[in-house]
């Protein structure tokens, strides 16, 4: 870990955190200190003064995760959008259900941070929620995904995500404890946007959590096909 630590510092002395063009070198050199536990708050306070967009985007993630407020509502700059209640839903998931899952999502440092209050995601960094295969197909596959986080490029609607430079998706596993909320916040997100699909259930969570026990690293939307391809 010790001697990690020191080559990142060693290697990221060469970049200008006032450059653009430096910015995915700096964010990844960020990602090692956020796996290994450890914080760096002077590359962190670079990267939030970032030019690059989406240097900033995963600078704010990971400083609501150092903060220790990544499990905690924060209070939000202004009042998130409201989703109605899917009608066809009303039977399968209650209102109080309903309500935890877009509180999870508009949580600071969550979904929201990256996939945008519409669903759509940014162009070429994070790929759109509303009209995704991703979301409203296979449950176990979903489910991996916000436990483990995701690395490496993912087609959406015929669009590439997450090309070289760009930080992982953020592992919730630990970020999202309760198998309740987790469960709440992807049948969220599986039938908001014009989404529409089944609930996922506590019990289905808990089951994945399992499975995945002791599986930290990130996931390849290679390795997810693989498993759970498209039908």
């Amino acid at each position: 870990k010790d001697e990690v630590i020191a080559a990142t510092k060693k290697w990221m002395a060469q970049f200008d955190p006032k450059s653009k063009s430096d910015a995915h070198n700096l964010l990844e050199a960020l990602w090692v200190f956020q796996r290994r536990h450890v914080k760096n708050e002077a590359l962190l306070g670079q990267l939030l003064e970032s030019p690059e967009m989406k240097a900033q985007y995963a600078a704010r993630t990971v400083q609501h995760y150092w903060n220790g407020n990544a499990s905690k509502p924060a209070p939000p700059k202004k009042k998130p959008p409201k989703f109605k209640r899917p009608k066809d839903l009303a039977k399968e998931i209650t209102n109080e259900e309903w309500k935890m899952g877009q509180e999870v999502f508009h949580r600071e440092g969550h979904c929201m941070t990256c996939h945008q209050a519409n669903g759509k995601g940014l162009p070429k960094m994070y790929p759109p929620l509303a009209n995704s295969k991703w979301v409203t197909g296979d449950v176990d596959r979903l489910i991996k995904i916000a436990l483990n986080g995701m690395i490496g490029p993912i087609e959406v609607q015929g669009q590439t995500y997450g090309a070289p430079g760009m930080p992982p998706m953020t592992p919730f596993r630990d970020l999202i404890s309760k198998d309740k909320e987790m469960a709440a916040v992807l049948t969220f997100v599986r039938n908001s946007w014009g989404n529409k699909a089944s609930k996922i259930t506590p019990e289905a969570v808990a089951k994945v959590r399992k499975e995945m026990k002791g599986n930290i690293n990130f996931l390849t939307a290679e390795e997810l096909l693989k498993a759970h391809p498209f039908k």
